[in-house]
């Protein structure tokens, strides 16, 4: 008798899948890392992906060779790499606007650097507050940035994903919102890839950059559309914009056991960011919307500036102490003074307070005429004592009382205790540490012409420190350069302007300590190093007072910019209507005040005569930055036809969708199959690589060295019988439209527009070539004669060329 058959068996299928329980991550590439540690145990890589730059076109063959042998990958420069924080992440007093956990990451190695200390944090990084960011160069530069990360599964010996399972990888590049209480984080969207926008998505950066949900637009669709002018059918992108990654070649020594993806970063697209709204089409709306968004961007860009005023009120006390603050009679020599001067032929009190306040404005005045520039002469760099002393001219003090003209030279000490009383209560009632200032309107006019006095003997002292520093450099102090003296005709009336301002100096003192400061490469390190900054006694500190001051305004000032174009005429009109007149005026200083002025090298446009007498004053308030505030955004509204063209010159400002004034951060993903066809890809995102800033694409830091070579003369006059023989046609045609001529006369003004009929013009490239060589070498020879452009002569490198001599 046979067996039963055995029941067939059934194949059963789970109503609900599962999903595969292996856990994928993603770690630093192998070569920086323990492959058989765990992917984050390794404090020298404290983000992924890591940013890895290249020198020159090479870098894929530098980034190959660094794969294979991680010593060979290049070491970062401290002062190369990273950079100060962008202006847009910083407020109008330099505090960061970004979150404490936007910082540079431990670079992975850097070029040993010797400085002074102090000067690089330990981790051989600039130090700065707030803390310097990493910085990336353009492809202009010849320098590009790599990202490289590994995929891994989460199990013991973290053994890497099959190649073959990667279907995809990307990097997406996010940019940084201004918020210093967390990291927010914009995305870019476009269309066409040609014009985007950066923008925020609700719930922050997709789970798949290929599927961005529609939850992502908050509700602004339709706004969204018609930023980037798409039909209302047409619908938003689905994908994030993502740079594509490869995976490591399998040839590279090691690269076989790991899956290792790599690409290039983009910091460079010539895509464009559309505008932040459609403007209005009435003229009065556009005056309108202006004024608010004018009043909206000061409101945020001064919000912390009125908390400087400390920081202002120190500065500034440092430098009238280095430059014309009196010692302070006390209270028994002043009455003692007082009374004396009364008691000589019975002076009335209320004779005395109006001659004293008339006799103080004399000797600010003389104050000006002893720091009136003359040609060649550097000026006074006394202590301010010795000043004081020397500027009076007690024998031109006059007074129709003839007791009180008697009492002037009978009782001249004791004069000059109420004048140096009175300059020092002036002082104090600026500076004054509590309460609101003295309301002494007189004592305020006094204040004013002090700080004018002051920031002149800051142009004497950075001159004669100038003039040292030079002696030092080249041999030869340069005097006459430095102190040169020029007419100027204005209104009929000439001025004796300087070259030289209080604020022009700075920069090429700072320009020579900086470069004084350079102590390697050893080819690099100047010939004259060190400098003696010594001498004249104190200029060195007067300038640094300065200085200090005008760290402290420009960022106030440059915060103002947001007010557009009203910002600035409205700083233009209170320097010409009301601070100017306000210190030429008290003081007898004839003709037109900017002029006059102007003669003695103040110059109240610049830093810091400009945030210091003009806006926002040497004790700024609250009230004083919202009175400005409120008066340039109304300014708009008042003025439609400048509104409409400011607004329609901001709406055509190109703005590229990566710029130097932003943080920006990479994330890199990865899209893996399953094991089999029926399990569902996954989708890995590493975390956030260490956020970045874009150079400038004139930065000098990071820029190459070109060779121009101008034609040679004498080959060029040997080749011209030459050209119809070798049927050479070495030219570049102007063709000029009817109506479009010019005439060029002997003198440049005479150069007039012509009219009549169209011609086409051919010259020589090499002609071009050497005029365009010839009018640069007259402008530069100008402008290095001027000290605000001096500077410019540290970047020009002479290499004379030996030839033979001919017979």
């Amino acid at each position: 008798m046979s067996a039963a058959p055995a029941p067939a068996r059934r194949l059963t299928v789970p109503a609900t899948r599962r999903d595969s329980r292996e856990i994928l991550v993603t770690a630093p590439p192998f070569f920086l890392r323990d492959p058989a540690a765990p992917p984050t145990s390794d404090p020298a890589v404290a983000v992924s992906p890591p940013l890895l730059s290249f020198d020159g076109a090479d870098f894929m063959d530098d980034f190959l060779a660094g794969a294979a042998a991680p010593e060979r990958l290049p070491r970062l420069l401290a002062w190369r790499d990273w950079a100060e924080p962008p202006a847009s992440m910083l407020d109008a007093v330099g505090t960061r606007l970004h979150p404490t956990s936007v910082r540079r990451a431990p670079p992975l190695a850097v070029e040993p650097e010797t400085e002074a200390a102090g000067v690089l944090d330990a981790d051989g990084i600039p130090h700065g507050d707030p803390a310097w960011l990493r910085k990336l160069y353009l492809p202009l530069h010849l320098r590009f940035t790599l990202v490289a990360f590994d995929l891994l599964c989460e199990r013991q010996g973290w053994p890497r994903v099959a190649k073959s399972r990667i279907l995809g990888s990307g990097a997406v590049v996010r940019r940084l919102v201004r918020d210093p209480a967390g990291e927010r984080w914009e995305d870019w969207i476009s269309v066409d890839g040609k014009r985007g926008v950066w923008l925020e998505l609700a719930g922050g950066l997709p789970a798949d950059p290929e599927a961005i949900p529609d939850a992502a637009w908050g509700g602004q669709d339709a706004a969204l559309k018609a930023r980037l002018e798409l039909k209302a059918e047409t619908p938003l992108p689905k994908a994030l914009d993502s740079a594509r990654l490869s995976l490591l070649p399998g040839t590279v020594a090691g690269a076989a056991a790991h899956t290792t993806l790599y690409g290039l970063l983009p910091v460079l697209s010539a895509a464009e960011q559309v505008q932040d709204e459609a403007p209005p089409a009435l003229a009065a709306d556009i005056a309108a919307a202006m004024a608010a968004e004018t009043d909206a961007r000061l409101t945020s860009a001064w919000s912390d500036a009125p908390g400087q005023r400390a920081a202002i009120r120190a500065a500034l006390s440092n430098l009238l102490a280095l430059t014309v603050t009196p010692s302070a009679p006390t209270n028994a020599q002043v009455a003692a003074s007082r009374n004396a001067i009364l008691s000589f032929g019975m002076i009335p009190s209320s004779t005395l307070d109006a001659t004293l306040r008339d006799v103080v404005r004399k000797v600010i005045a003389d104050g000006f005429a002893a720091l009136a520039p003359s040609a060649g002469v550097i000026g006074p760099t006394s202590a301010p004592a010795a000043f004081w002393s020397n500027a009076e001219q007690s024998a031109q003090w006059a007074s129709g009382n003839p007791t009180v003209t008697l009492s002037f030279s009978a009782r001249l000490s004791d004069w000059r205790v109420l004048i140096r009383d009175r300059l020092r209560r002036a002082i104090d009632g600026v500076l004054i540490p509590t309460g609101a200032p003295s309301t002494d309107a007189e004592l305020g006019v006094i204040a004013r012409g002090v700080m004018a006095v002051a920031l002149l003997r800051v142009r004497a002292f950075r001159l004669a420190l100038l003039a040292n520093l030079h002696a030092q450099m080249f041999d030869e102090a340069d005097t006459a350069t430095l102190a040169a003296v020029t007419p100027l005709t204005f209104k009929g009336v000439t001025y004796q302007t300087p070259a030289a301002t209080t604020g022009a100096l700075s920069v090429e003192i700072e320009a020579v300590y900086g470069l004084d400061t350079v102590t390697s490469p050893a080819e690099a390190v100047p010939i004259w190093s060190p400098l003696n900054r010594a001498q004249p006694a104190n200029a060195d500190a007067v300038h640094r007072a300065a200085l200090a001051l005008e760290a402290l305004f420009s960022p106030l000032d440059e915060a103002g910019a947001a007010g557009g174009s009203a910002y600035e005429t409205r700083l233009a009109k209170l320097i010409v209507d009301e601070v100017a007149p306000a210190i030429t005026g008290p003081f007898s200083l004839p003709d037109d005040p900017i002029h006059r002025l102007r003669t003695f090298g103040l110059d109240l446009f610049e830093q810091p005569a400009r945030g210091l007498l003009v806006f926002p004053g040497p004790t700024p308030e609250a009230a004083t930055f919202d009175t400005m505030r409120q008066t340039v955004a109304a300014s708009y509204a008042a003025s439609v036809p400048v509104a409409v063209a400011e607004s329609r010159g901001r709406a055509r400002a190109h703005r590229l969708r990566y710029d130097h004034d932003n943080v920006f951060a990479v994330w890199c993903w990865a899209r893996v199959a399953g094991h089999t066809p029926c399990e569902q890809a996954k989708l890995v995102w590493t975390g956030r690589s260490e956020p970045f800033t874009i150079a400038e694409p004139t930065d000098i830091l990071g820029a190459k060295p070109v060779t121009i070579q101008l034609p040679d003369l004498a080959k060029l006059v040997r080749d011209i019988p030459r050209i119809a023989k070798a049927r050479a046609k070495p030219f570049a045609g102007f063709n000029t439209p009817p109506n479009s001529g010019y005439n060029v006369g002997d003198d440049p003004k005479d150069t007039s527009r012509a009219w009549g009929v169209g011609w086409i013009c051919s010259f020589a490239i090499p002609v071009i070539t050497i005029c365009a060589f010839i009018l640069f070498s007259i402008i530069f020879s100008i402008l290095i004669a001027l000290p605000g452009f001096a500077w410019m002569l540290l970047l020009k490198f002479c290499i004379p060329i030996p030839v033979p001599k001919k017979s």
